[in-house]
């Protein structure tokens, strides 16, 4: 943290669902209470958080300054299989719930950015533009109204 802090940046650490170590939100809060540094702070990306077996009552006991950075994609509702993780979906084709977890950030009043990560082959095939005009569209009818 102290690194980040002389850079007048913010360390977003992430867990990923398929790593032996570092493989879900629990673990991760753990190691961050532990760093103790407010220039340390929690990516919390919806792919990871699902295919982790996360619940989105989990994430209302996180404190807003907890949470760094949000990143998200859906998770097939079917056919996971272990180590491929090039199957991400536009919010609402998948199993996470949104609308939870859209819930709970507006909640928190969390004010950072929300990037979407679209990896998986049929995607890329695609025009970038209609990628994102899909994911932005997904995005704005699953957030909580104003």
């Amino acid at each position: 943290g102290g690194i980040a802090a002389k850079h007048g940046v913010r360390l977003a650490l992430e867990f990923n669902s398929v790593a032996e170590q570092f493989n879900c939100l629990e673990v991760l809060r753990g190691v961050l209470a532990r760093a103790g540094h407010p220039h340390c702070g929690l990516l919390l990306d919806t792919y990871h958080f699902c295919r982790s077996g996360g619940d989105p009552r989990a994430l209302e006991d996180l404190a807003p300054q907890e949470i760094a950075y949000f990143q998200y994609s859906d998770v097939p509702k079917n056919g996971l299989q272990p180590g491929k993780t090039l199957d991400r979906l536009p919010p609402g084709q998948g199993a996470v719930p949104f609308p939870e977890i859209f819930r709970v950030l507006t909640e928190k009043r969390y004010g950072g950015y929300l990037s979407y990560e679209a990896p998986n082959p049929s995607a890329w095939a695609r025009d970038p533009e209609a990628v994102v005009r899909e994911a932005l569209l997904a995005t704005r009818a699953l957030l909580p109204p104003a």
